[in-house]
């Protein structure tokens, strides 16, 4: 949902989607004081209805900046729907948001702008929006997409009078995920993802590789290991290896970003300080064993009695 609108209740065969996600970011950097300069939390569920063809979701983000002297809480709703054609699957979704900034304007680090300057919270609605399209070839499956965020720009404005704020600039997305059957037991899953926000750019690529170590329960238990880039507006900003378990139902991943920090001039580590970053994830999708009528195609039309 936090990548695109339209992956709300695409779930494959199963009806619901738990998700939980931590990233702790940049402890070494002057400043930090040994804490974490950037934390991010949050958690979600999404729910596939009418067969596949409607999903809805909601996920809650957090993030923390400079040991709390600056957080964000975001709510988003999330709503999907979906044309069947074939073993193709083409998707749009759209988001509404609602954000809340919180800061305490007493802290020292603010300097002259805070105290009865400062608002210590403040609040903006804006909407985002999706489309996603799910090629089936049997031994491979394809998912593209592309997303806007943050269409309406609401302006965020941080003081008690004066400036109306700064409008939030749009963001857009791309990506493109592939999931290769290589063998009964061997998965290749390479991906590409880029956004732009402003006048910046961010790219990631690579691939995870996964292998089935038992065949048991619905999905067997899979080992997933891959390797990723990322550059940041035009830098080799960080090498990520990622590590996972796919037990049955439940999948825990976990990557490291460890930044190289090479910019165009050819300068290493131009940020003063180690600023690598630890991230984890974990998701479980399921279904009742008996399908509420909700979930029914002629559940509206011929209700039951």
């Amino acid at each position: 949902m936090f990548l695109n609108p339209a992956l709300t209740g695409q779930i494959g065969e199963d009806l619901f989607r738990l998700n939980a996600h931590a990233r702790n970011q940049w402890s070494g950097l002057s400043g930090a004081d040994g804490k974490f300069l950037y934390e991010t939390r949050s958690g979600g569920v999404d729910l596939s209805l009418f067969k596949k063809r409607f999903g809805v979701g909601i996920y809650i983000l957090q993030d923390v900046a400079g040991g709390g002297i600056f957080s964000t809480i975001q709510g988003n709703l999330a709503l999907s729907y979906s044309f069947i054609m074939g073993d193709n699957t083409l998707s749009f979704g759209a988001q509404g948001l609602y954000n809340t900034t919180q800061l305490d304007p007493s802290d020292p680090r603010w300097g002259s702008m805070g105290g009865q300057f400062l608002e210590s919270s403040r609040s903006y609605m804006d909407c985002n929006f999706g489309a996603n399209f799910k090629w089936d070839l049997y031994f491979l499956t394809a998912n593209l997409g592309l997303a806007a965020n943050n269409l309406l720009e609401a302006p965020q404005r941080f003081t008690k009078t004066g400036a109306l704020g700064l409008q939030v600039p749009r963001s857009y997305k791309t990506y493109a995920l592939l999931d290769f059957d290589m063998t009964e037991r061997m998965k290749l899953l390479p991906g590409f993802y880029g956004s732009f926000q402003a006048v910046s750019t961010n790219f990631v690529m690579g691939s995870n590789f996964s292998y089935k170590i038992l065949k048991g329960g619905t999905y067997g238990n899979s080992l997933i290991l891959g390797l990723w880039l990322r550059t940041n507006d035009g830098n080799l900003e960080s090498v990520i290896p990622t590590f996972g378990m796919k037990m049955n139902k439940l999948q825990v991943m976990m990557s490291y970003d460890a930044h190289v920090s090479i910019s165009k001039g050819g300068n290493s580590k131009y940020l003063d300080g180690i600023t690598n970053s630890l991230e984890i994830s974990i998701i479980f999708t399921g279904k009742p064993k008996v399908a509420p009528p909700l979930l029914e195609d002629d559940f509206i039309l011929n209700p039951r009695y």
